[in-house]
């Protein structure tokens, strides 16, 4: 028994051992060292969204989005690694983001797990001062969505929000403060402040909201719910709560068979939503978003685009290159729909009535290819400053720094009569990452479009976002906003102004800011050449006027 002793002592020891580690494992897990769903392979996106519960009016002529109205622009991805917030080298050439309170500086090898990092803290007027900040950044994640206020209290304008359990920045020691029973005030970025109720620490960085799935274009699946035959009733699809639940089919709500919806997991037969509820692979088809990207104009050729010469493009499911412009001419080869080319600058030439392009080998009809027109910045515009054109005749967009194009793509914008885009010059007032459209209640033919990624409003309910759903860019056939591709809807939503932090899903210009979003000019030389008409005709016939420059007073009664 002595012998034994000290054996059966030491397994004892090492089981305690085991069993202190596990707790302490389990401890750690429970309290929020989650991985994010993002690093489970690339059937996951790597970003996570917030659940859209709030809904408003948006624009696809009359369309509402759901969640709180978003504004301003997400921001563009860190200049290199270390960077923690978009915006350190505006910081080193002395030029700061708009409404930026603070800018950051953190080297990703500095980075423990949890976050919780001392980094050298910049403060602008009208935020925190750096002492009272604490000078450290952590990292947090939400047991519930968080508003984004302009001052700690309940009563301050929103001008934010960030999803649950999505990864975001606070700024030094929670603090109490007035409306926040039953949790603690924490500053986030551009000086902004939110009440938490519960959160853990986040073990990752705060992403863009929404990112694209690794080695992919689009951010989730998106499916619409499987048809029925003519005359048959709109279907409904069972909802779950959870895998679990589904495999008892306990069911939470229908999915109604006239929507389309995003899911970020394909797994088994099973699509999983940002919230964690579940459907049936079954019920649904998946949608092919369209692959179509735009061009930068100085990367056409070595030169740019050639002196004479404009970027072009085919909208059509078929266009041909013909041999000559004649009424009998031979086709020489088809173009495949959304092909860029370069065609002349000037007018077409008119042959028997139809216009007509020249290329290098031969000829194409004018009226099947959408033409770029380059144009002159509103007046009042910096060399360096953002604007963006869009031309509602030949459906094209422009993103611009002063006077030269950076970027131009091919849109989709309203179909006309009530679903007409508005002209005219307006701001970026509001973003959202990822919301909803759906129709009016009572309408004849409902609509819902869940999971729209990119958002941004410009005018009222009309705003600039993506497209899964179709692709016909270069077409109108909107209920009024300005579609895009999911590649080119964030492009445009990263490098628009103001900046929404990592993790945030809204940003609302707050009225300090008033004037600081990116600049939008929708134009249109029909609609411009029709309104001159119906005025004239308004103020009926002018008298003729001889070329003496007298008044003609026409005939003699």
């Amino acid at each position: 028994m002595r012998g034994r002793g000290p054996g059966m002592l030491g397994v004892l020891s090492v089981l305690a051992v085991v069993v202190m580690l596990t707790a302490g494992a389990s401890q750690a897990f429970s309290e929020g060292a989650r991985l994010d769903p993002s690093e489970g392979g690339d059937e996951e996106p790597s970003a996570r969204e917030a659940g859209n519960t709030t809904e408003i009016e948006q624009g696809e002529s009359r369309r509402p989005a759901s969640t709180k109205e978003p504004t301003t622009v997400t921001s563009p991805p860190p200049a290199d690694a270390d960077s923690l917030v978009p915006g350190e080298e505006l910081h080193k050439e002395g030029r700061v983001p708009m409404g930026s309170p603070y800018i950051f500086h953190v080297g990703a090898s500095q980075i423990p797990t949890p976050y919780v990092v001392s980094v050298d803290v910049v403060a602008f007027p009208g935020s925190r001062d750096a002492d009272s900040a604490g000078g450290v950044i952590s990292f947090l994640r939400a047991s519930s969505r968080a508003y984004v206020r302009e001052r700690p209290s309940a009563d301050a304008t929103i001008f934010g929000v960030i999803p649950e359990d999505v990864s975001f920045a606070v700024i030094g020691a929670p603090f109490e403060g007035e409306g926040c029973r039953g949790g603690m005030w924490h500053q986030v970025e551009l000086g902004g402040y939110t009440c938490l109720r519960g959160s853990r620490s986040a073990t990752q960085r705060p992403k863009t909201f929404p990112s694209m799935r690794k080695n992919k274009f689009s951010p989730l699946f998106f499916v619409r719910a499987r048809r029925t035959r003519d005359g048959e009733e709109e279907p409904v699809f069972p909802r779950y709560h959870s895998r679990w639940r589904m495999e008892r089919d306990e069911v939470e709500d229908y999915l109604a068979g006239y929507g389309t919806y995003g899911f970020v997991r394909l797994k088994r037969g099973v699509f999983t939503d940002i919230e964690g509820r579940t459907v049936r692979n079954q019920d649904f088809r998946r949608f092919s978003p369209s692959n179509f990207e735009g061009v930068v104009p100085a990367q056409v050729t070595a030169a740019g685009v050639p002196d004479g010469q404009t970027l072009a493009w085919t909208f059509e499911p078929e266009t041909f290159v013909y041999r000559d412009n004649g009424r009998w001419a031979r086709k020489l080869r088809e173009l495949r729909k959304h092909a860029s080319i370069l065609v002349p600058a000037g007018p077409p030439e008119v042959v028997a009535g139809r216009s007509w392009l020249r290329l290098e080998d031969g000829w194409i009809r004018a009226d099947e290819v959408r033409r770029w027109e380059r144009v002159s910045p509103p007046e009042g515009m910096t060399a360096s400053q953002k604007w963006i054109d869009v031309d509602l005749d030949e459906q094209i967009l422009t993103m611009y720094e002063g006077a030269d194009p950076v970027f131009v793509t091919l849109v989709t914008t309203g179909r006309g009569g009530e679903s007409r885009t508005p002209v005219g010059t307006y701001e970026i007032g509001r973003k959202k990452g990822i919301g909803d459209m759906k129709s009016r209640q009572g309408v004849r033919r409902p609509y819902f479009v869940g999971d729209v990624p990119w958002i941004q409003f410009f005018h009222e309910g009309f705003a600039l976002h993506s497209t899964y759903w179709h692709n016909k860019f270069g077409k109108k056939g909107s209920h009024g906003c300005v579609n895009m591709s999911l590649k080119d809807a964030a492009r445009l939503f990263a490098w628009t102004t103001p900046e929404v932090p990592a993790g945030w899903n809204w940003r609302f210009l707050r009225e300090s800011e008033r004037g600081r979003g990116t600049t939008i000019v929708l134009r249109s030389a029909t609609r411009q050449r029709e309104a001159s008409e119906d005025e004239a005709q308004r103020a009926g016939p002018v008298a003729p006027v001889s070329p003496a420059g007298l008044v003609d007073p026409g005939p003699t009664p």
